[in-house]
């Protein structure tokens, strides 16, 4: 909205004022105080909160079942939100029966392990029986036993030898196959306990509770809307607040076509839907940096502009009410203003229509400040001018 005190006045020249066509549609244009202003819709939001946060250590997503409704007075221990328990639950069962599985399986590998083992020692100790009965024929006298004993029993002795090293090496290897495969089996298994865990701990956080007294407030998405029943919420995310008493401000959402000439510490006036009859002064303290959509599936976008009020008025100032704000980007003594719609552009050049004896005369003009209707005229209009808002026919 355009506050206009302007420094022109419109001339609706009809008839008996001036019989020329071009008049009717033209401006006279006087030097006056002008101040340029951009209008925003928004709400009062907290400056300063006491966060409610999920907690960070279970990485999980929970589904709210029920919030407190929004802006209801809350007493610190007070539920403020309770989260859907039966996928959890679901979850946890299953992996419940995974464990189980798992520690089963882990089990019978040691069975299986031990067996193989029990075979490896039994054919290690026939080894060293039949070595010591081969080791008694080779170190008998000759004149005892014949020369082909002694060499049966020499033969015998190497081949026990290498079998002895054949199921030392093999007792070996299972030994090292068998404790890397009963690690596996037993990290598999900790995943599931370590999940077990979690989905217990989860579930001891089926509610929330206000920190602090004072009015809930619902967070908001990544996208910008509130929080509501059958949305997920992750570990760590604020899913509400309690604002600190008094400590409101002006959050005022600009249309990007219009947010021109926005700078922090510009006056506002803000006008609360709740008591139109009041107008309440405020400073800028911040301009975001883009325009952005206030929903993913609204094409508008805006500039957000905040506010801090210059007077707390406890009995109609809450969170959440809505206001009209129209902010000040700028104050011109004696100046020269015309609507947008007057001013024209050639090849980045300015002019105007002057209608001068009845006809339109193009005149080049130096353009200051805007504003989402008005525009300065620096140079190339003097008083009384009549400006055309149309080009000629």
């Amino acid at each position: 909205m355009i506050r206009l005190p302007l420094l022109l006045t419109l001339c609706v020249l009809l008839g008996g004022c001036v019989d020329d066509a071009p008049s009717r549609t033209a401006i006279s244009v006087t030097p006056e105080r002008q101040v340029f202003e951009v209008k925003g819709r928004g709400e009062l939001v907290p400056s300063e909160s006491v966060s409610i946060l999920m907690p960070s250590e279970v990485e999980m997503v929970f589904n709210i079942l029920w919030l407190a409704p929004e802006y209801s007075e809350v007493k610190t221990g007070d539920v403020v939100a309770r989260f859907d328990a039966s996928e959890i639950t679901n979850q946890r069962g299953s992996n419940q029966v995974q464990m189980a599985v798992q520690g089963v399986a882990v089990e019978r590998r040691s069975l299986t392990i031990g067996s193989g083992r029990l075979k490896i020692d039994h054919e290690l100790e026939r080894v060293d029986g039949e070595t010591d009965i081969a080791e008694t024929y080779v170190e008998v006298d000759p004149r005892v036993f014949s020369q082909n004993q002694i060499i049966d029993a020499v033969s015998d002795l190497e081949y026990l030898s290498v079998q002895d090293s054949f199921y030392r090496w093999q007792a070996d290897t299972h030994d090292r196959r068998s404790t890397a495969e009963t690690m596996q089996l037993k990290a598999q298994w900790q995943v599931f306990a370590t999940r077990m865990s979690q989905y217990d701990e989860a579930l001891e956080l089926m509610e929330v509770t206000s920190p602090a007294d004072g009015a809930f407030v619902y967070a908001t998405t990544p996208w910008g809307a509130k929080i509501s029943r059958g949305l997920p919420v992750f570990a760590g995310r604020s899913i509400g607040l309690i604002p600190v008493k008094g400590k409101i401000r002006a959050r005022i959402f600009i249309p990007e076509v219009e947010a021109i000439g926005l700078e922090v510490g510009q006056s506002a006036r803000i006008q609360l839907d709740s008591n139109l009859v009041r107008e309440y002064e405020g400073s800028v303290v911040s301009v975001s940096a883009v325009a952005s959509a206030p929903k993913s599936d609204d094409p508008r976008r805006f500039f957000i502009v905040e506010a801090d009020l210059e007077e707390f008025d406890g009995e109609v100032m809450r969170v959440g009410a809505k206001l009209t704000a129209f902010v000040q980007t700028a104050a011109l003594d004696q100046a020269f203003a015309v609507p947008q719609q007057s001013v024209f552009f050639e090849q980045e050049q300015a002019f105007v229509y002057v209608i001068e004896g009845g006809d339109q005369v193009k005149r080049k003009i130096d353009i200051g400040l805007r504003s989402p209707t008005l525009i300065e005229v620096a140079n190339g209009l003097r008083p009384g001018d009549l400006v055309s808002i149309m080009p000629p026919a």
